[in-house]
């Protein structure tokens, strides 16, 4: 990894933004849109069915 690579991808406190679901351009992100869309209204069923 070049080092302008490594730098956009560490935040001021030194931690990894990559994995941090607010960074856009990681695949945590991408990831849980990803399934957020693939379940739909799923929470609706949850609510009447696991509660």
């Amino acid at each position: 990894m070049r080092y302008d690579e490594i730098i956009k991808c560490l935040a001021p406190c030194g931690l990894n933004c990559v994995k941090c679901i607010a960074f856009d351009e990681g695949d945590i992100k991408k990831h849980s849109n990803e399934l957020k869309k693939l379940l739909g209204s799923f929470d609706n069923y949850a609510d009447s069915h696991f509660y």
